[in-house]
């Protein structure tokens, strides 16, 4: 009967100093059966914990821009261009036409002072100061030729808005409610007389001044940003200069409007 020999040969297995058989076993075994594409991907493959770190980069501060030189170097525009000049011209003229048609209407007596008189609201134990308000926000004042009407909007605040108007320093009569509506206060305003006629016409001197006033500030707006297009380039001197010259034609002329308007206002006023 023929048996079968198998030979057995002696195996020595060598382990590394400080590691387990066991483990050493199954690392060769899953080595074994890896493919060389597989180990080197593995070999290549970046570590899932890394640390990451970052360095904060310090660069030096810069220095705060020169406002001064900015501007310097903005262009100002063309020196022909008078719009701003003649928007604030023209706002003078009408500030002082307003002016001067209320003086027209009411001699001293402006609308817009009686508006502005305090009212006192709500005075009782609790709050013994009560409260204060301009008349113009409580009613409305309209001028009637030589009389002066309040329209108050509540009936509570007739009483008030009376004591106030008594104590007032405009020379009027005492109010007193009109017949066909009890919410409205009547006042006279006094005779005019030649004293009163007068200071009148003073007031519209006043405003005449004030508005010359405002054409000159206008004007040297206007000529302060001549003078820097001036500085800017040596180019623009003939400009500037022929523009100085049209400025002083558009001042001149706001002058004039505004000289006519109080001419016209005082001769009104002292005809009376």
């Amino acid at each position: 009967m023929n048996k079968t020999v198998i030979l057995r040969a002696p195996i020595r297995i060598s382990f590394l100093r400080g590691s387990r058989p066991e483990s050493r076993r199954a690392s060769t075994l899953f080595s074994a059966t890896q493919t060389p594409a597989t180990r080197f991907q593995q070999r290549i493959q970046p570590r899932q914990n890394r640390p990451f770190t970052t360095t904060v980069v310090c660069l030096k501060k810069s220095k705060p821009k020169d406002d001064t030189q900015s501007q310097s170097k903005t262009p100002l525009g063309d020196p022909f261009d008078f719009s701003i000049l003649e928007d604030s011209l023209s706002n003078v003229r009408q500030k002082c036409k307003d002016d001067l048609t209320k003086l027209r209407v009411g001699g001293r007596t402006d609308p817009t002072a009686l508006e502005n008189i305090k009212v006192q609201i709500g005075k009782d134990k609790a709050s013994p100061g009560g409260f204060w308000y301009n008349l113009g926000d409580l009613g409305q004042v309209v001028i009637r030729g030589r009389g002066v009407s309040v329209l108050v909007g509540e009936k509570e605040h007739v009483k008030a808005i009376t004591t106030a108007l008594q104590s007032t320093p405009q020379e009027l009569t005492p109010p007193r409610q009109s017949p066909e509506n009890p919410l409205e206060l009547l006042m006279n305003l006094p005779p005019v007389t030649q004293e009163s006629r007068q200071q009148t016409v003073k007031a519209a001197q006043a405003l005449g001044q004030n508005a010359q006033n405002a054409v000159q500030a206008a004007r040297a707006t206007q000529l302060k940003r001549l003078q820097g297009m001036s500085s800017e380039s040596a180019g623009n001197q003939d400009d500037v200069k022929r523009a100085k010259d049209l400025m002083e034609k558009v001042v001149l002329k706001g002058r004039g409007d505004v000289e006519k308007l109080v001419a016209e206002s005082k001769r009104f006023l002292e005809k009376g």
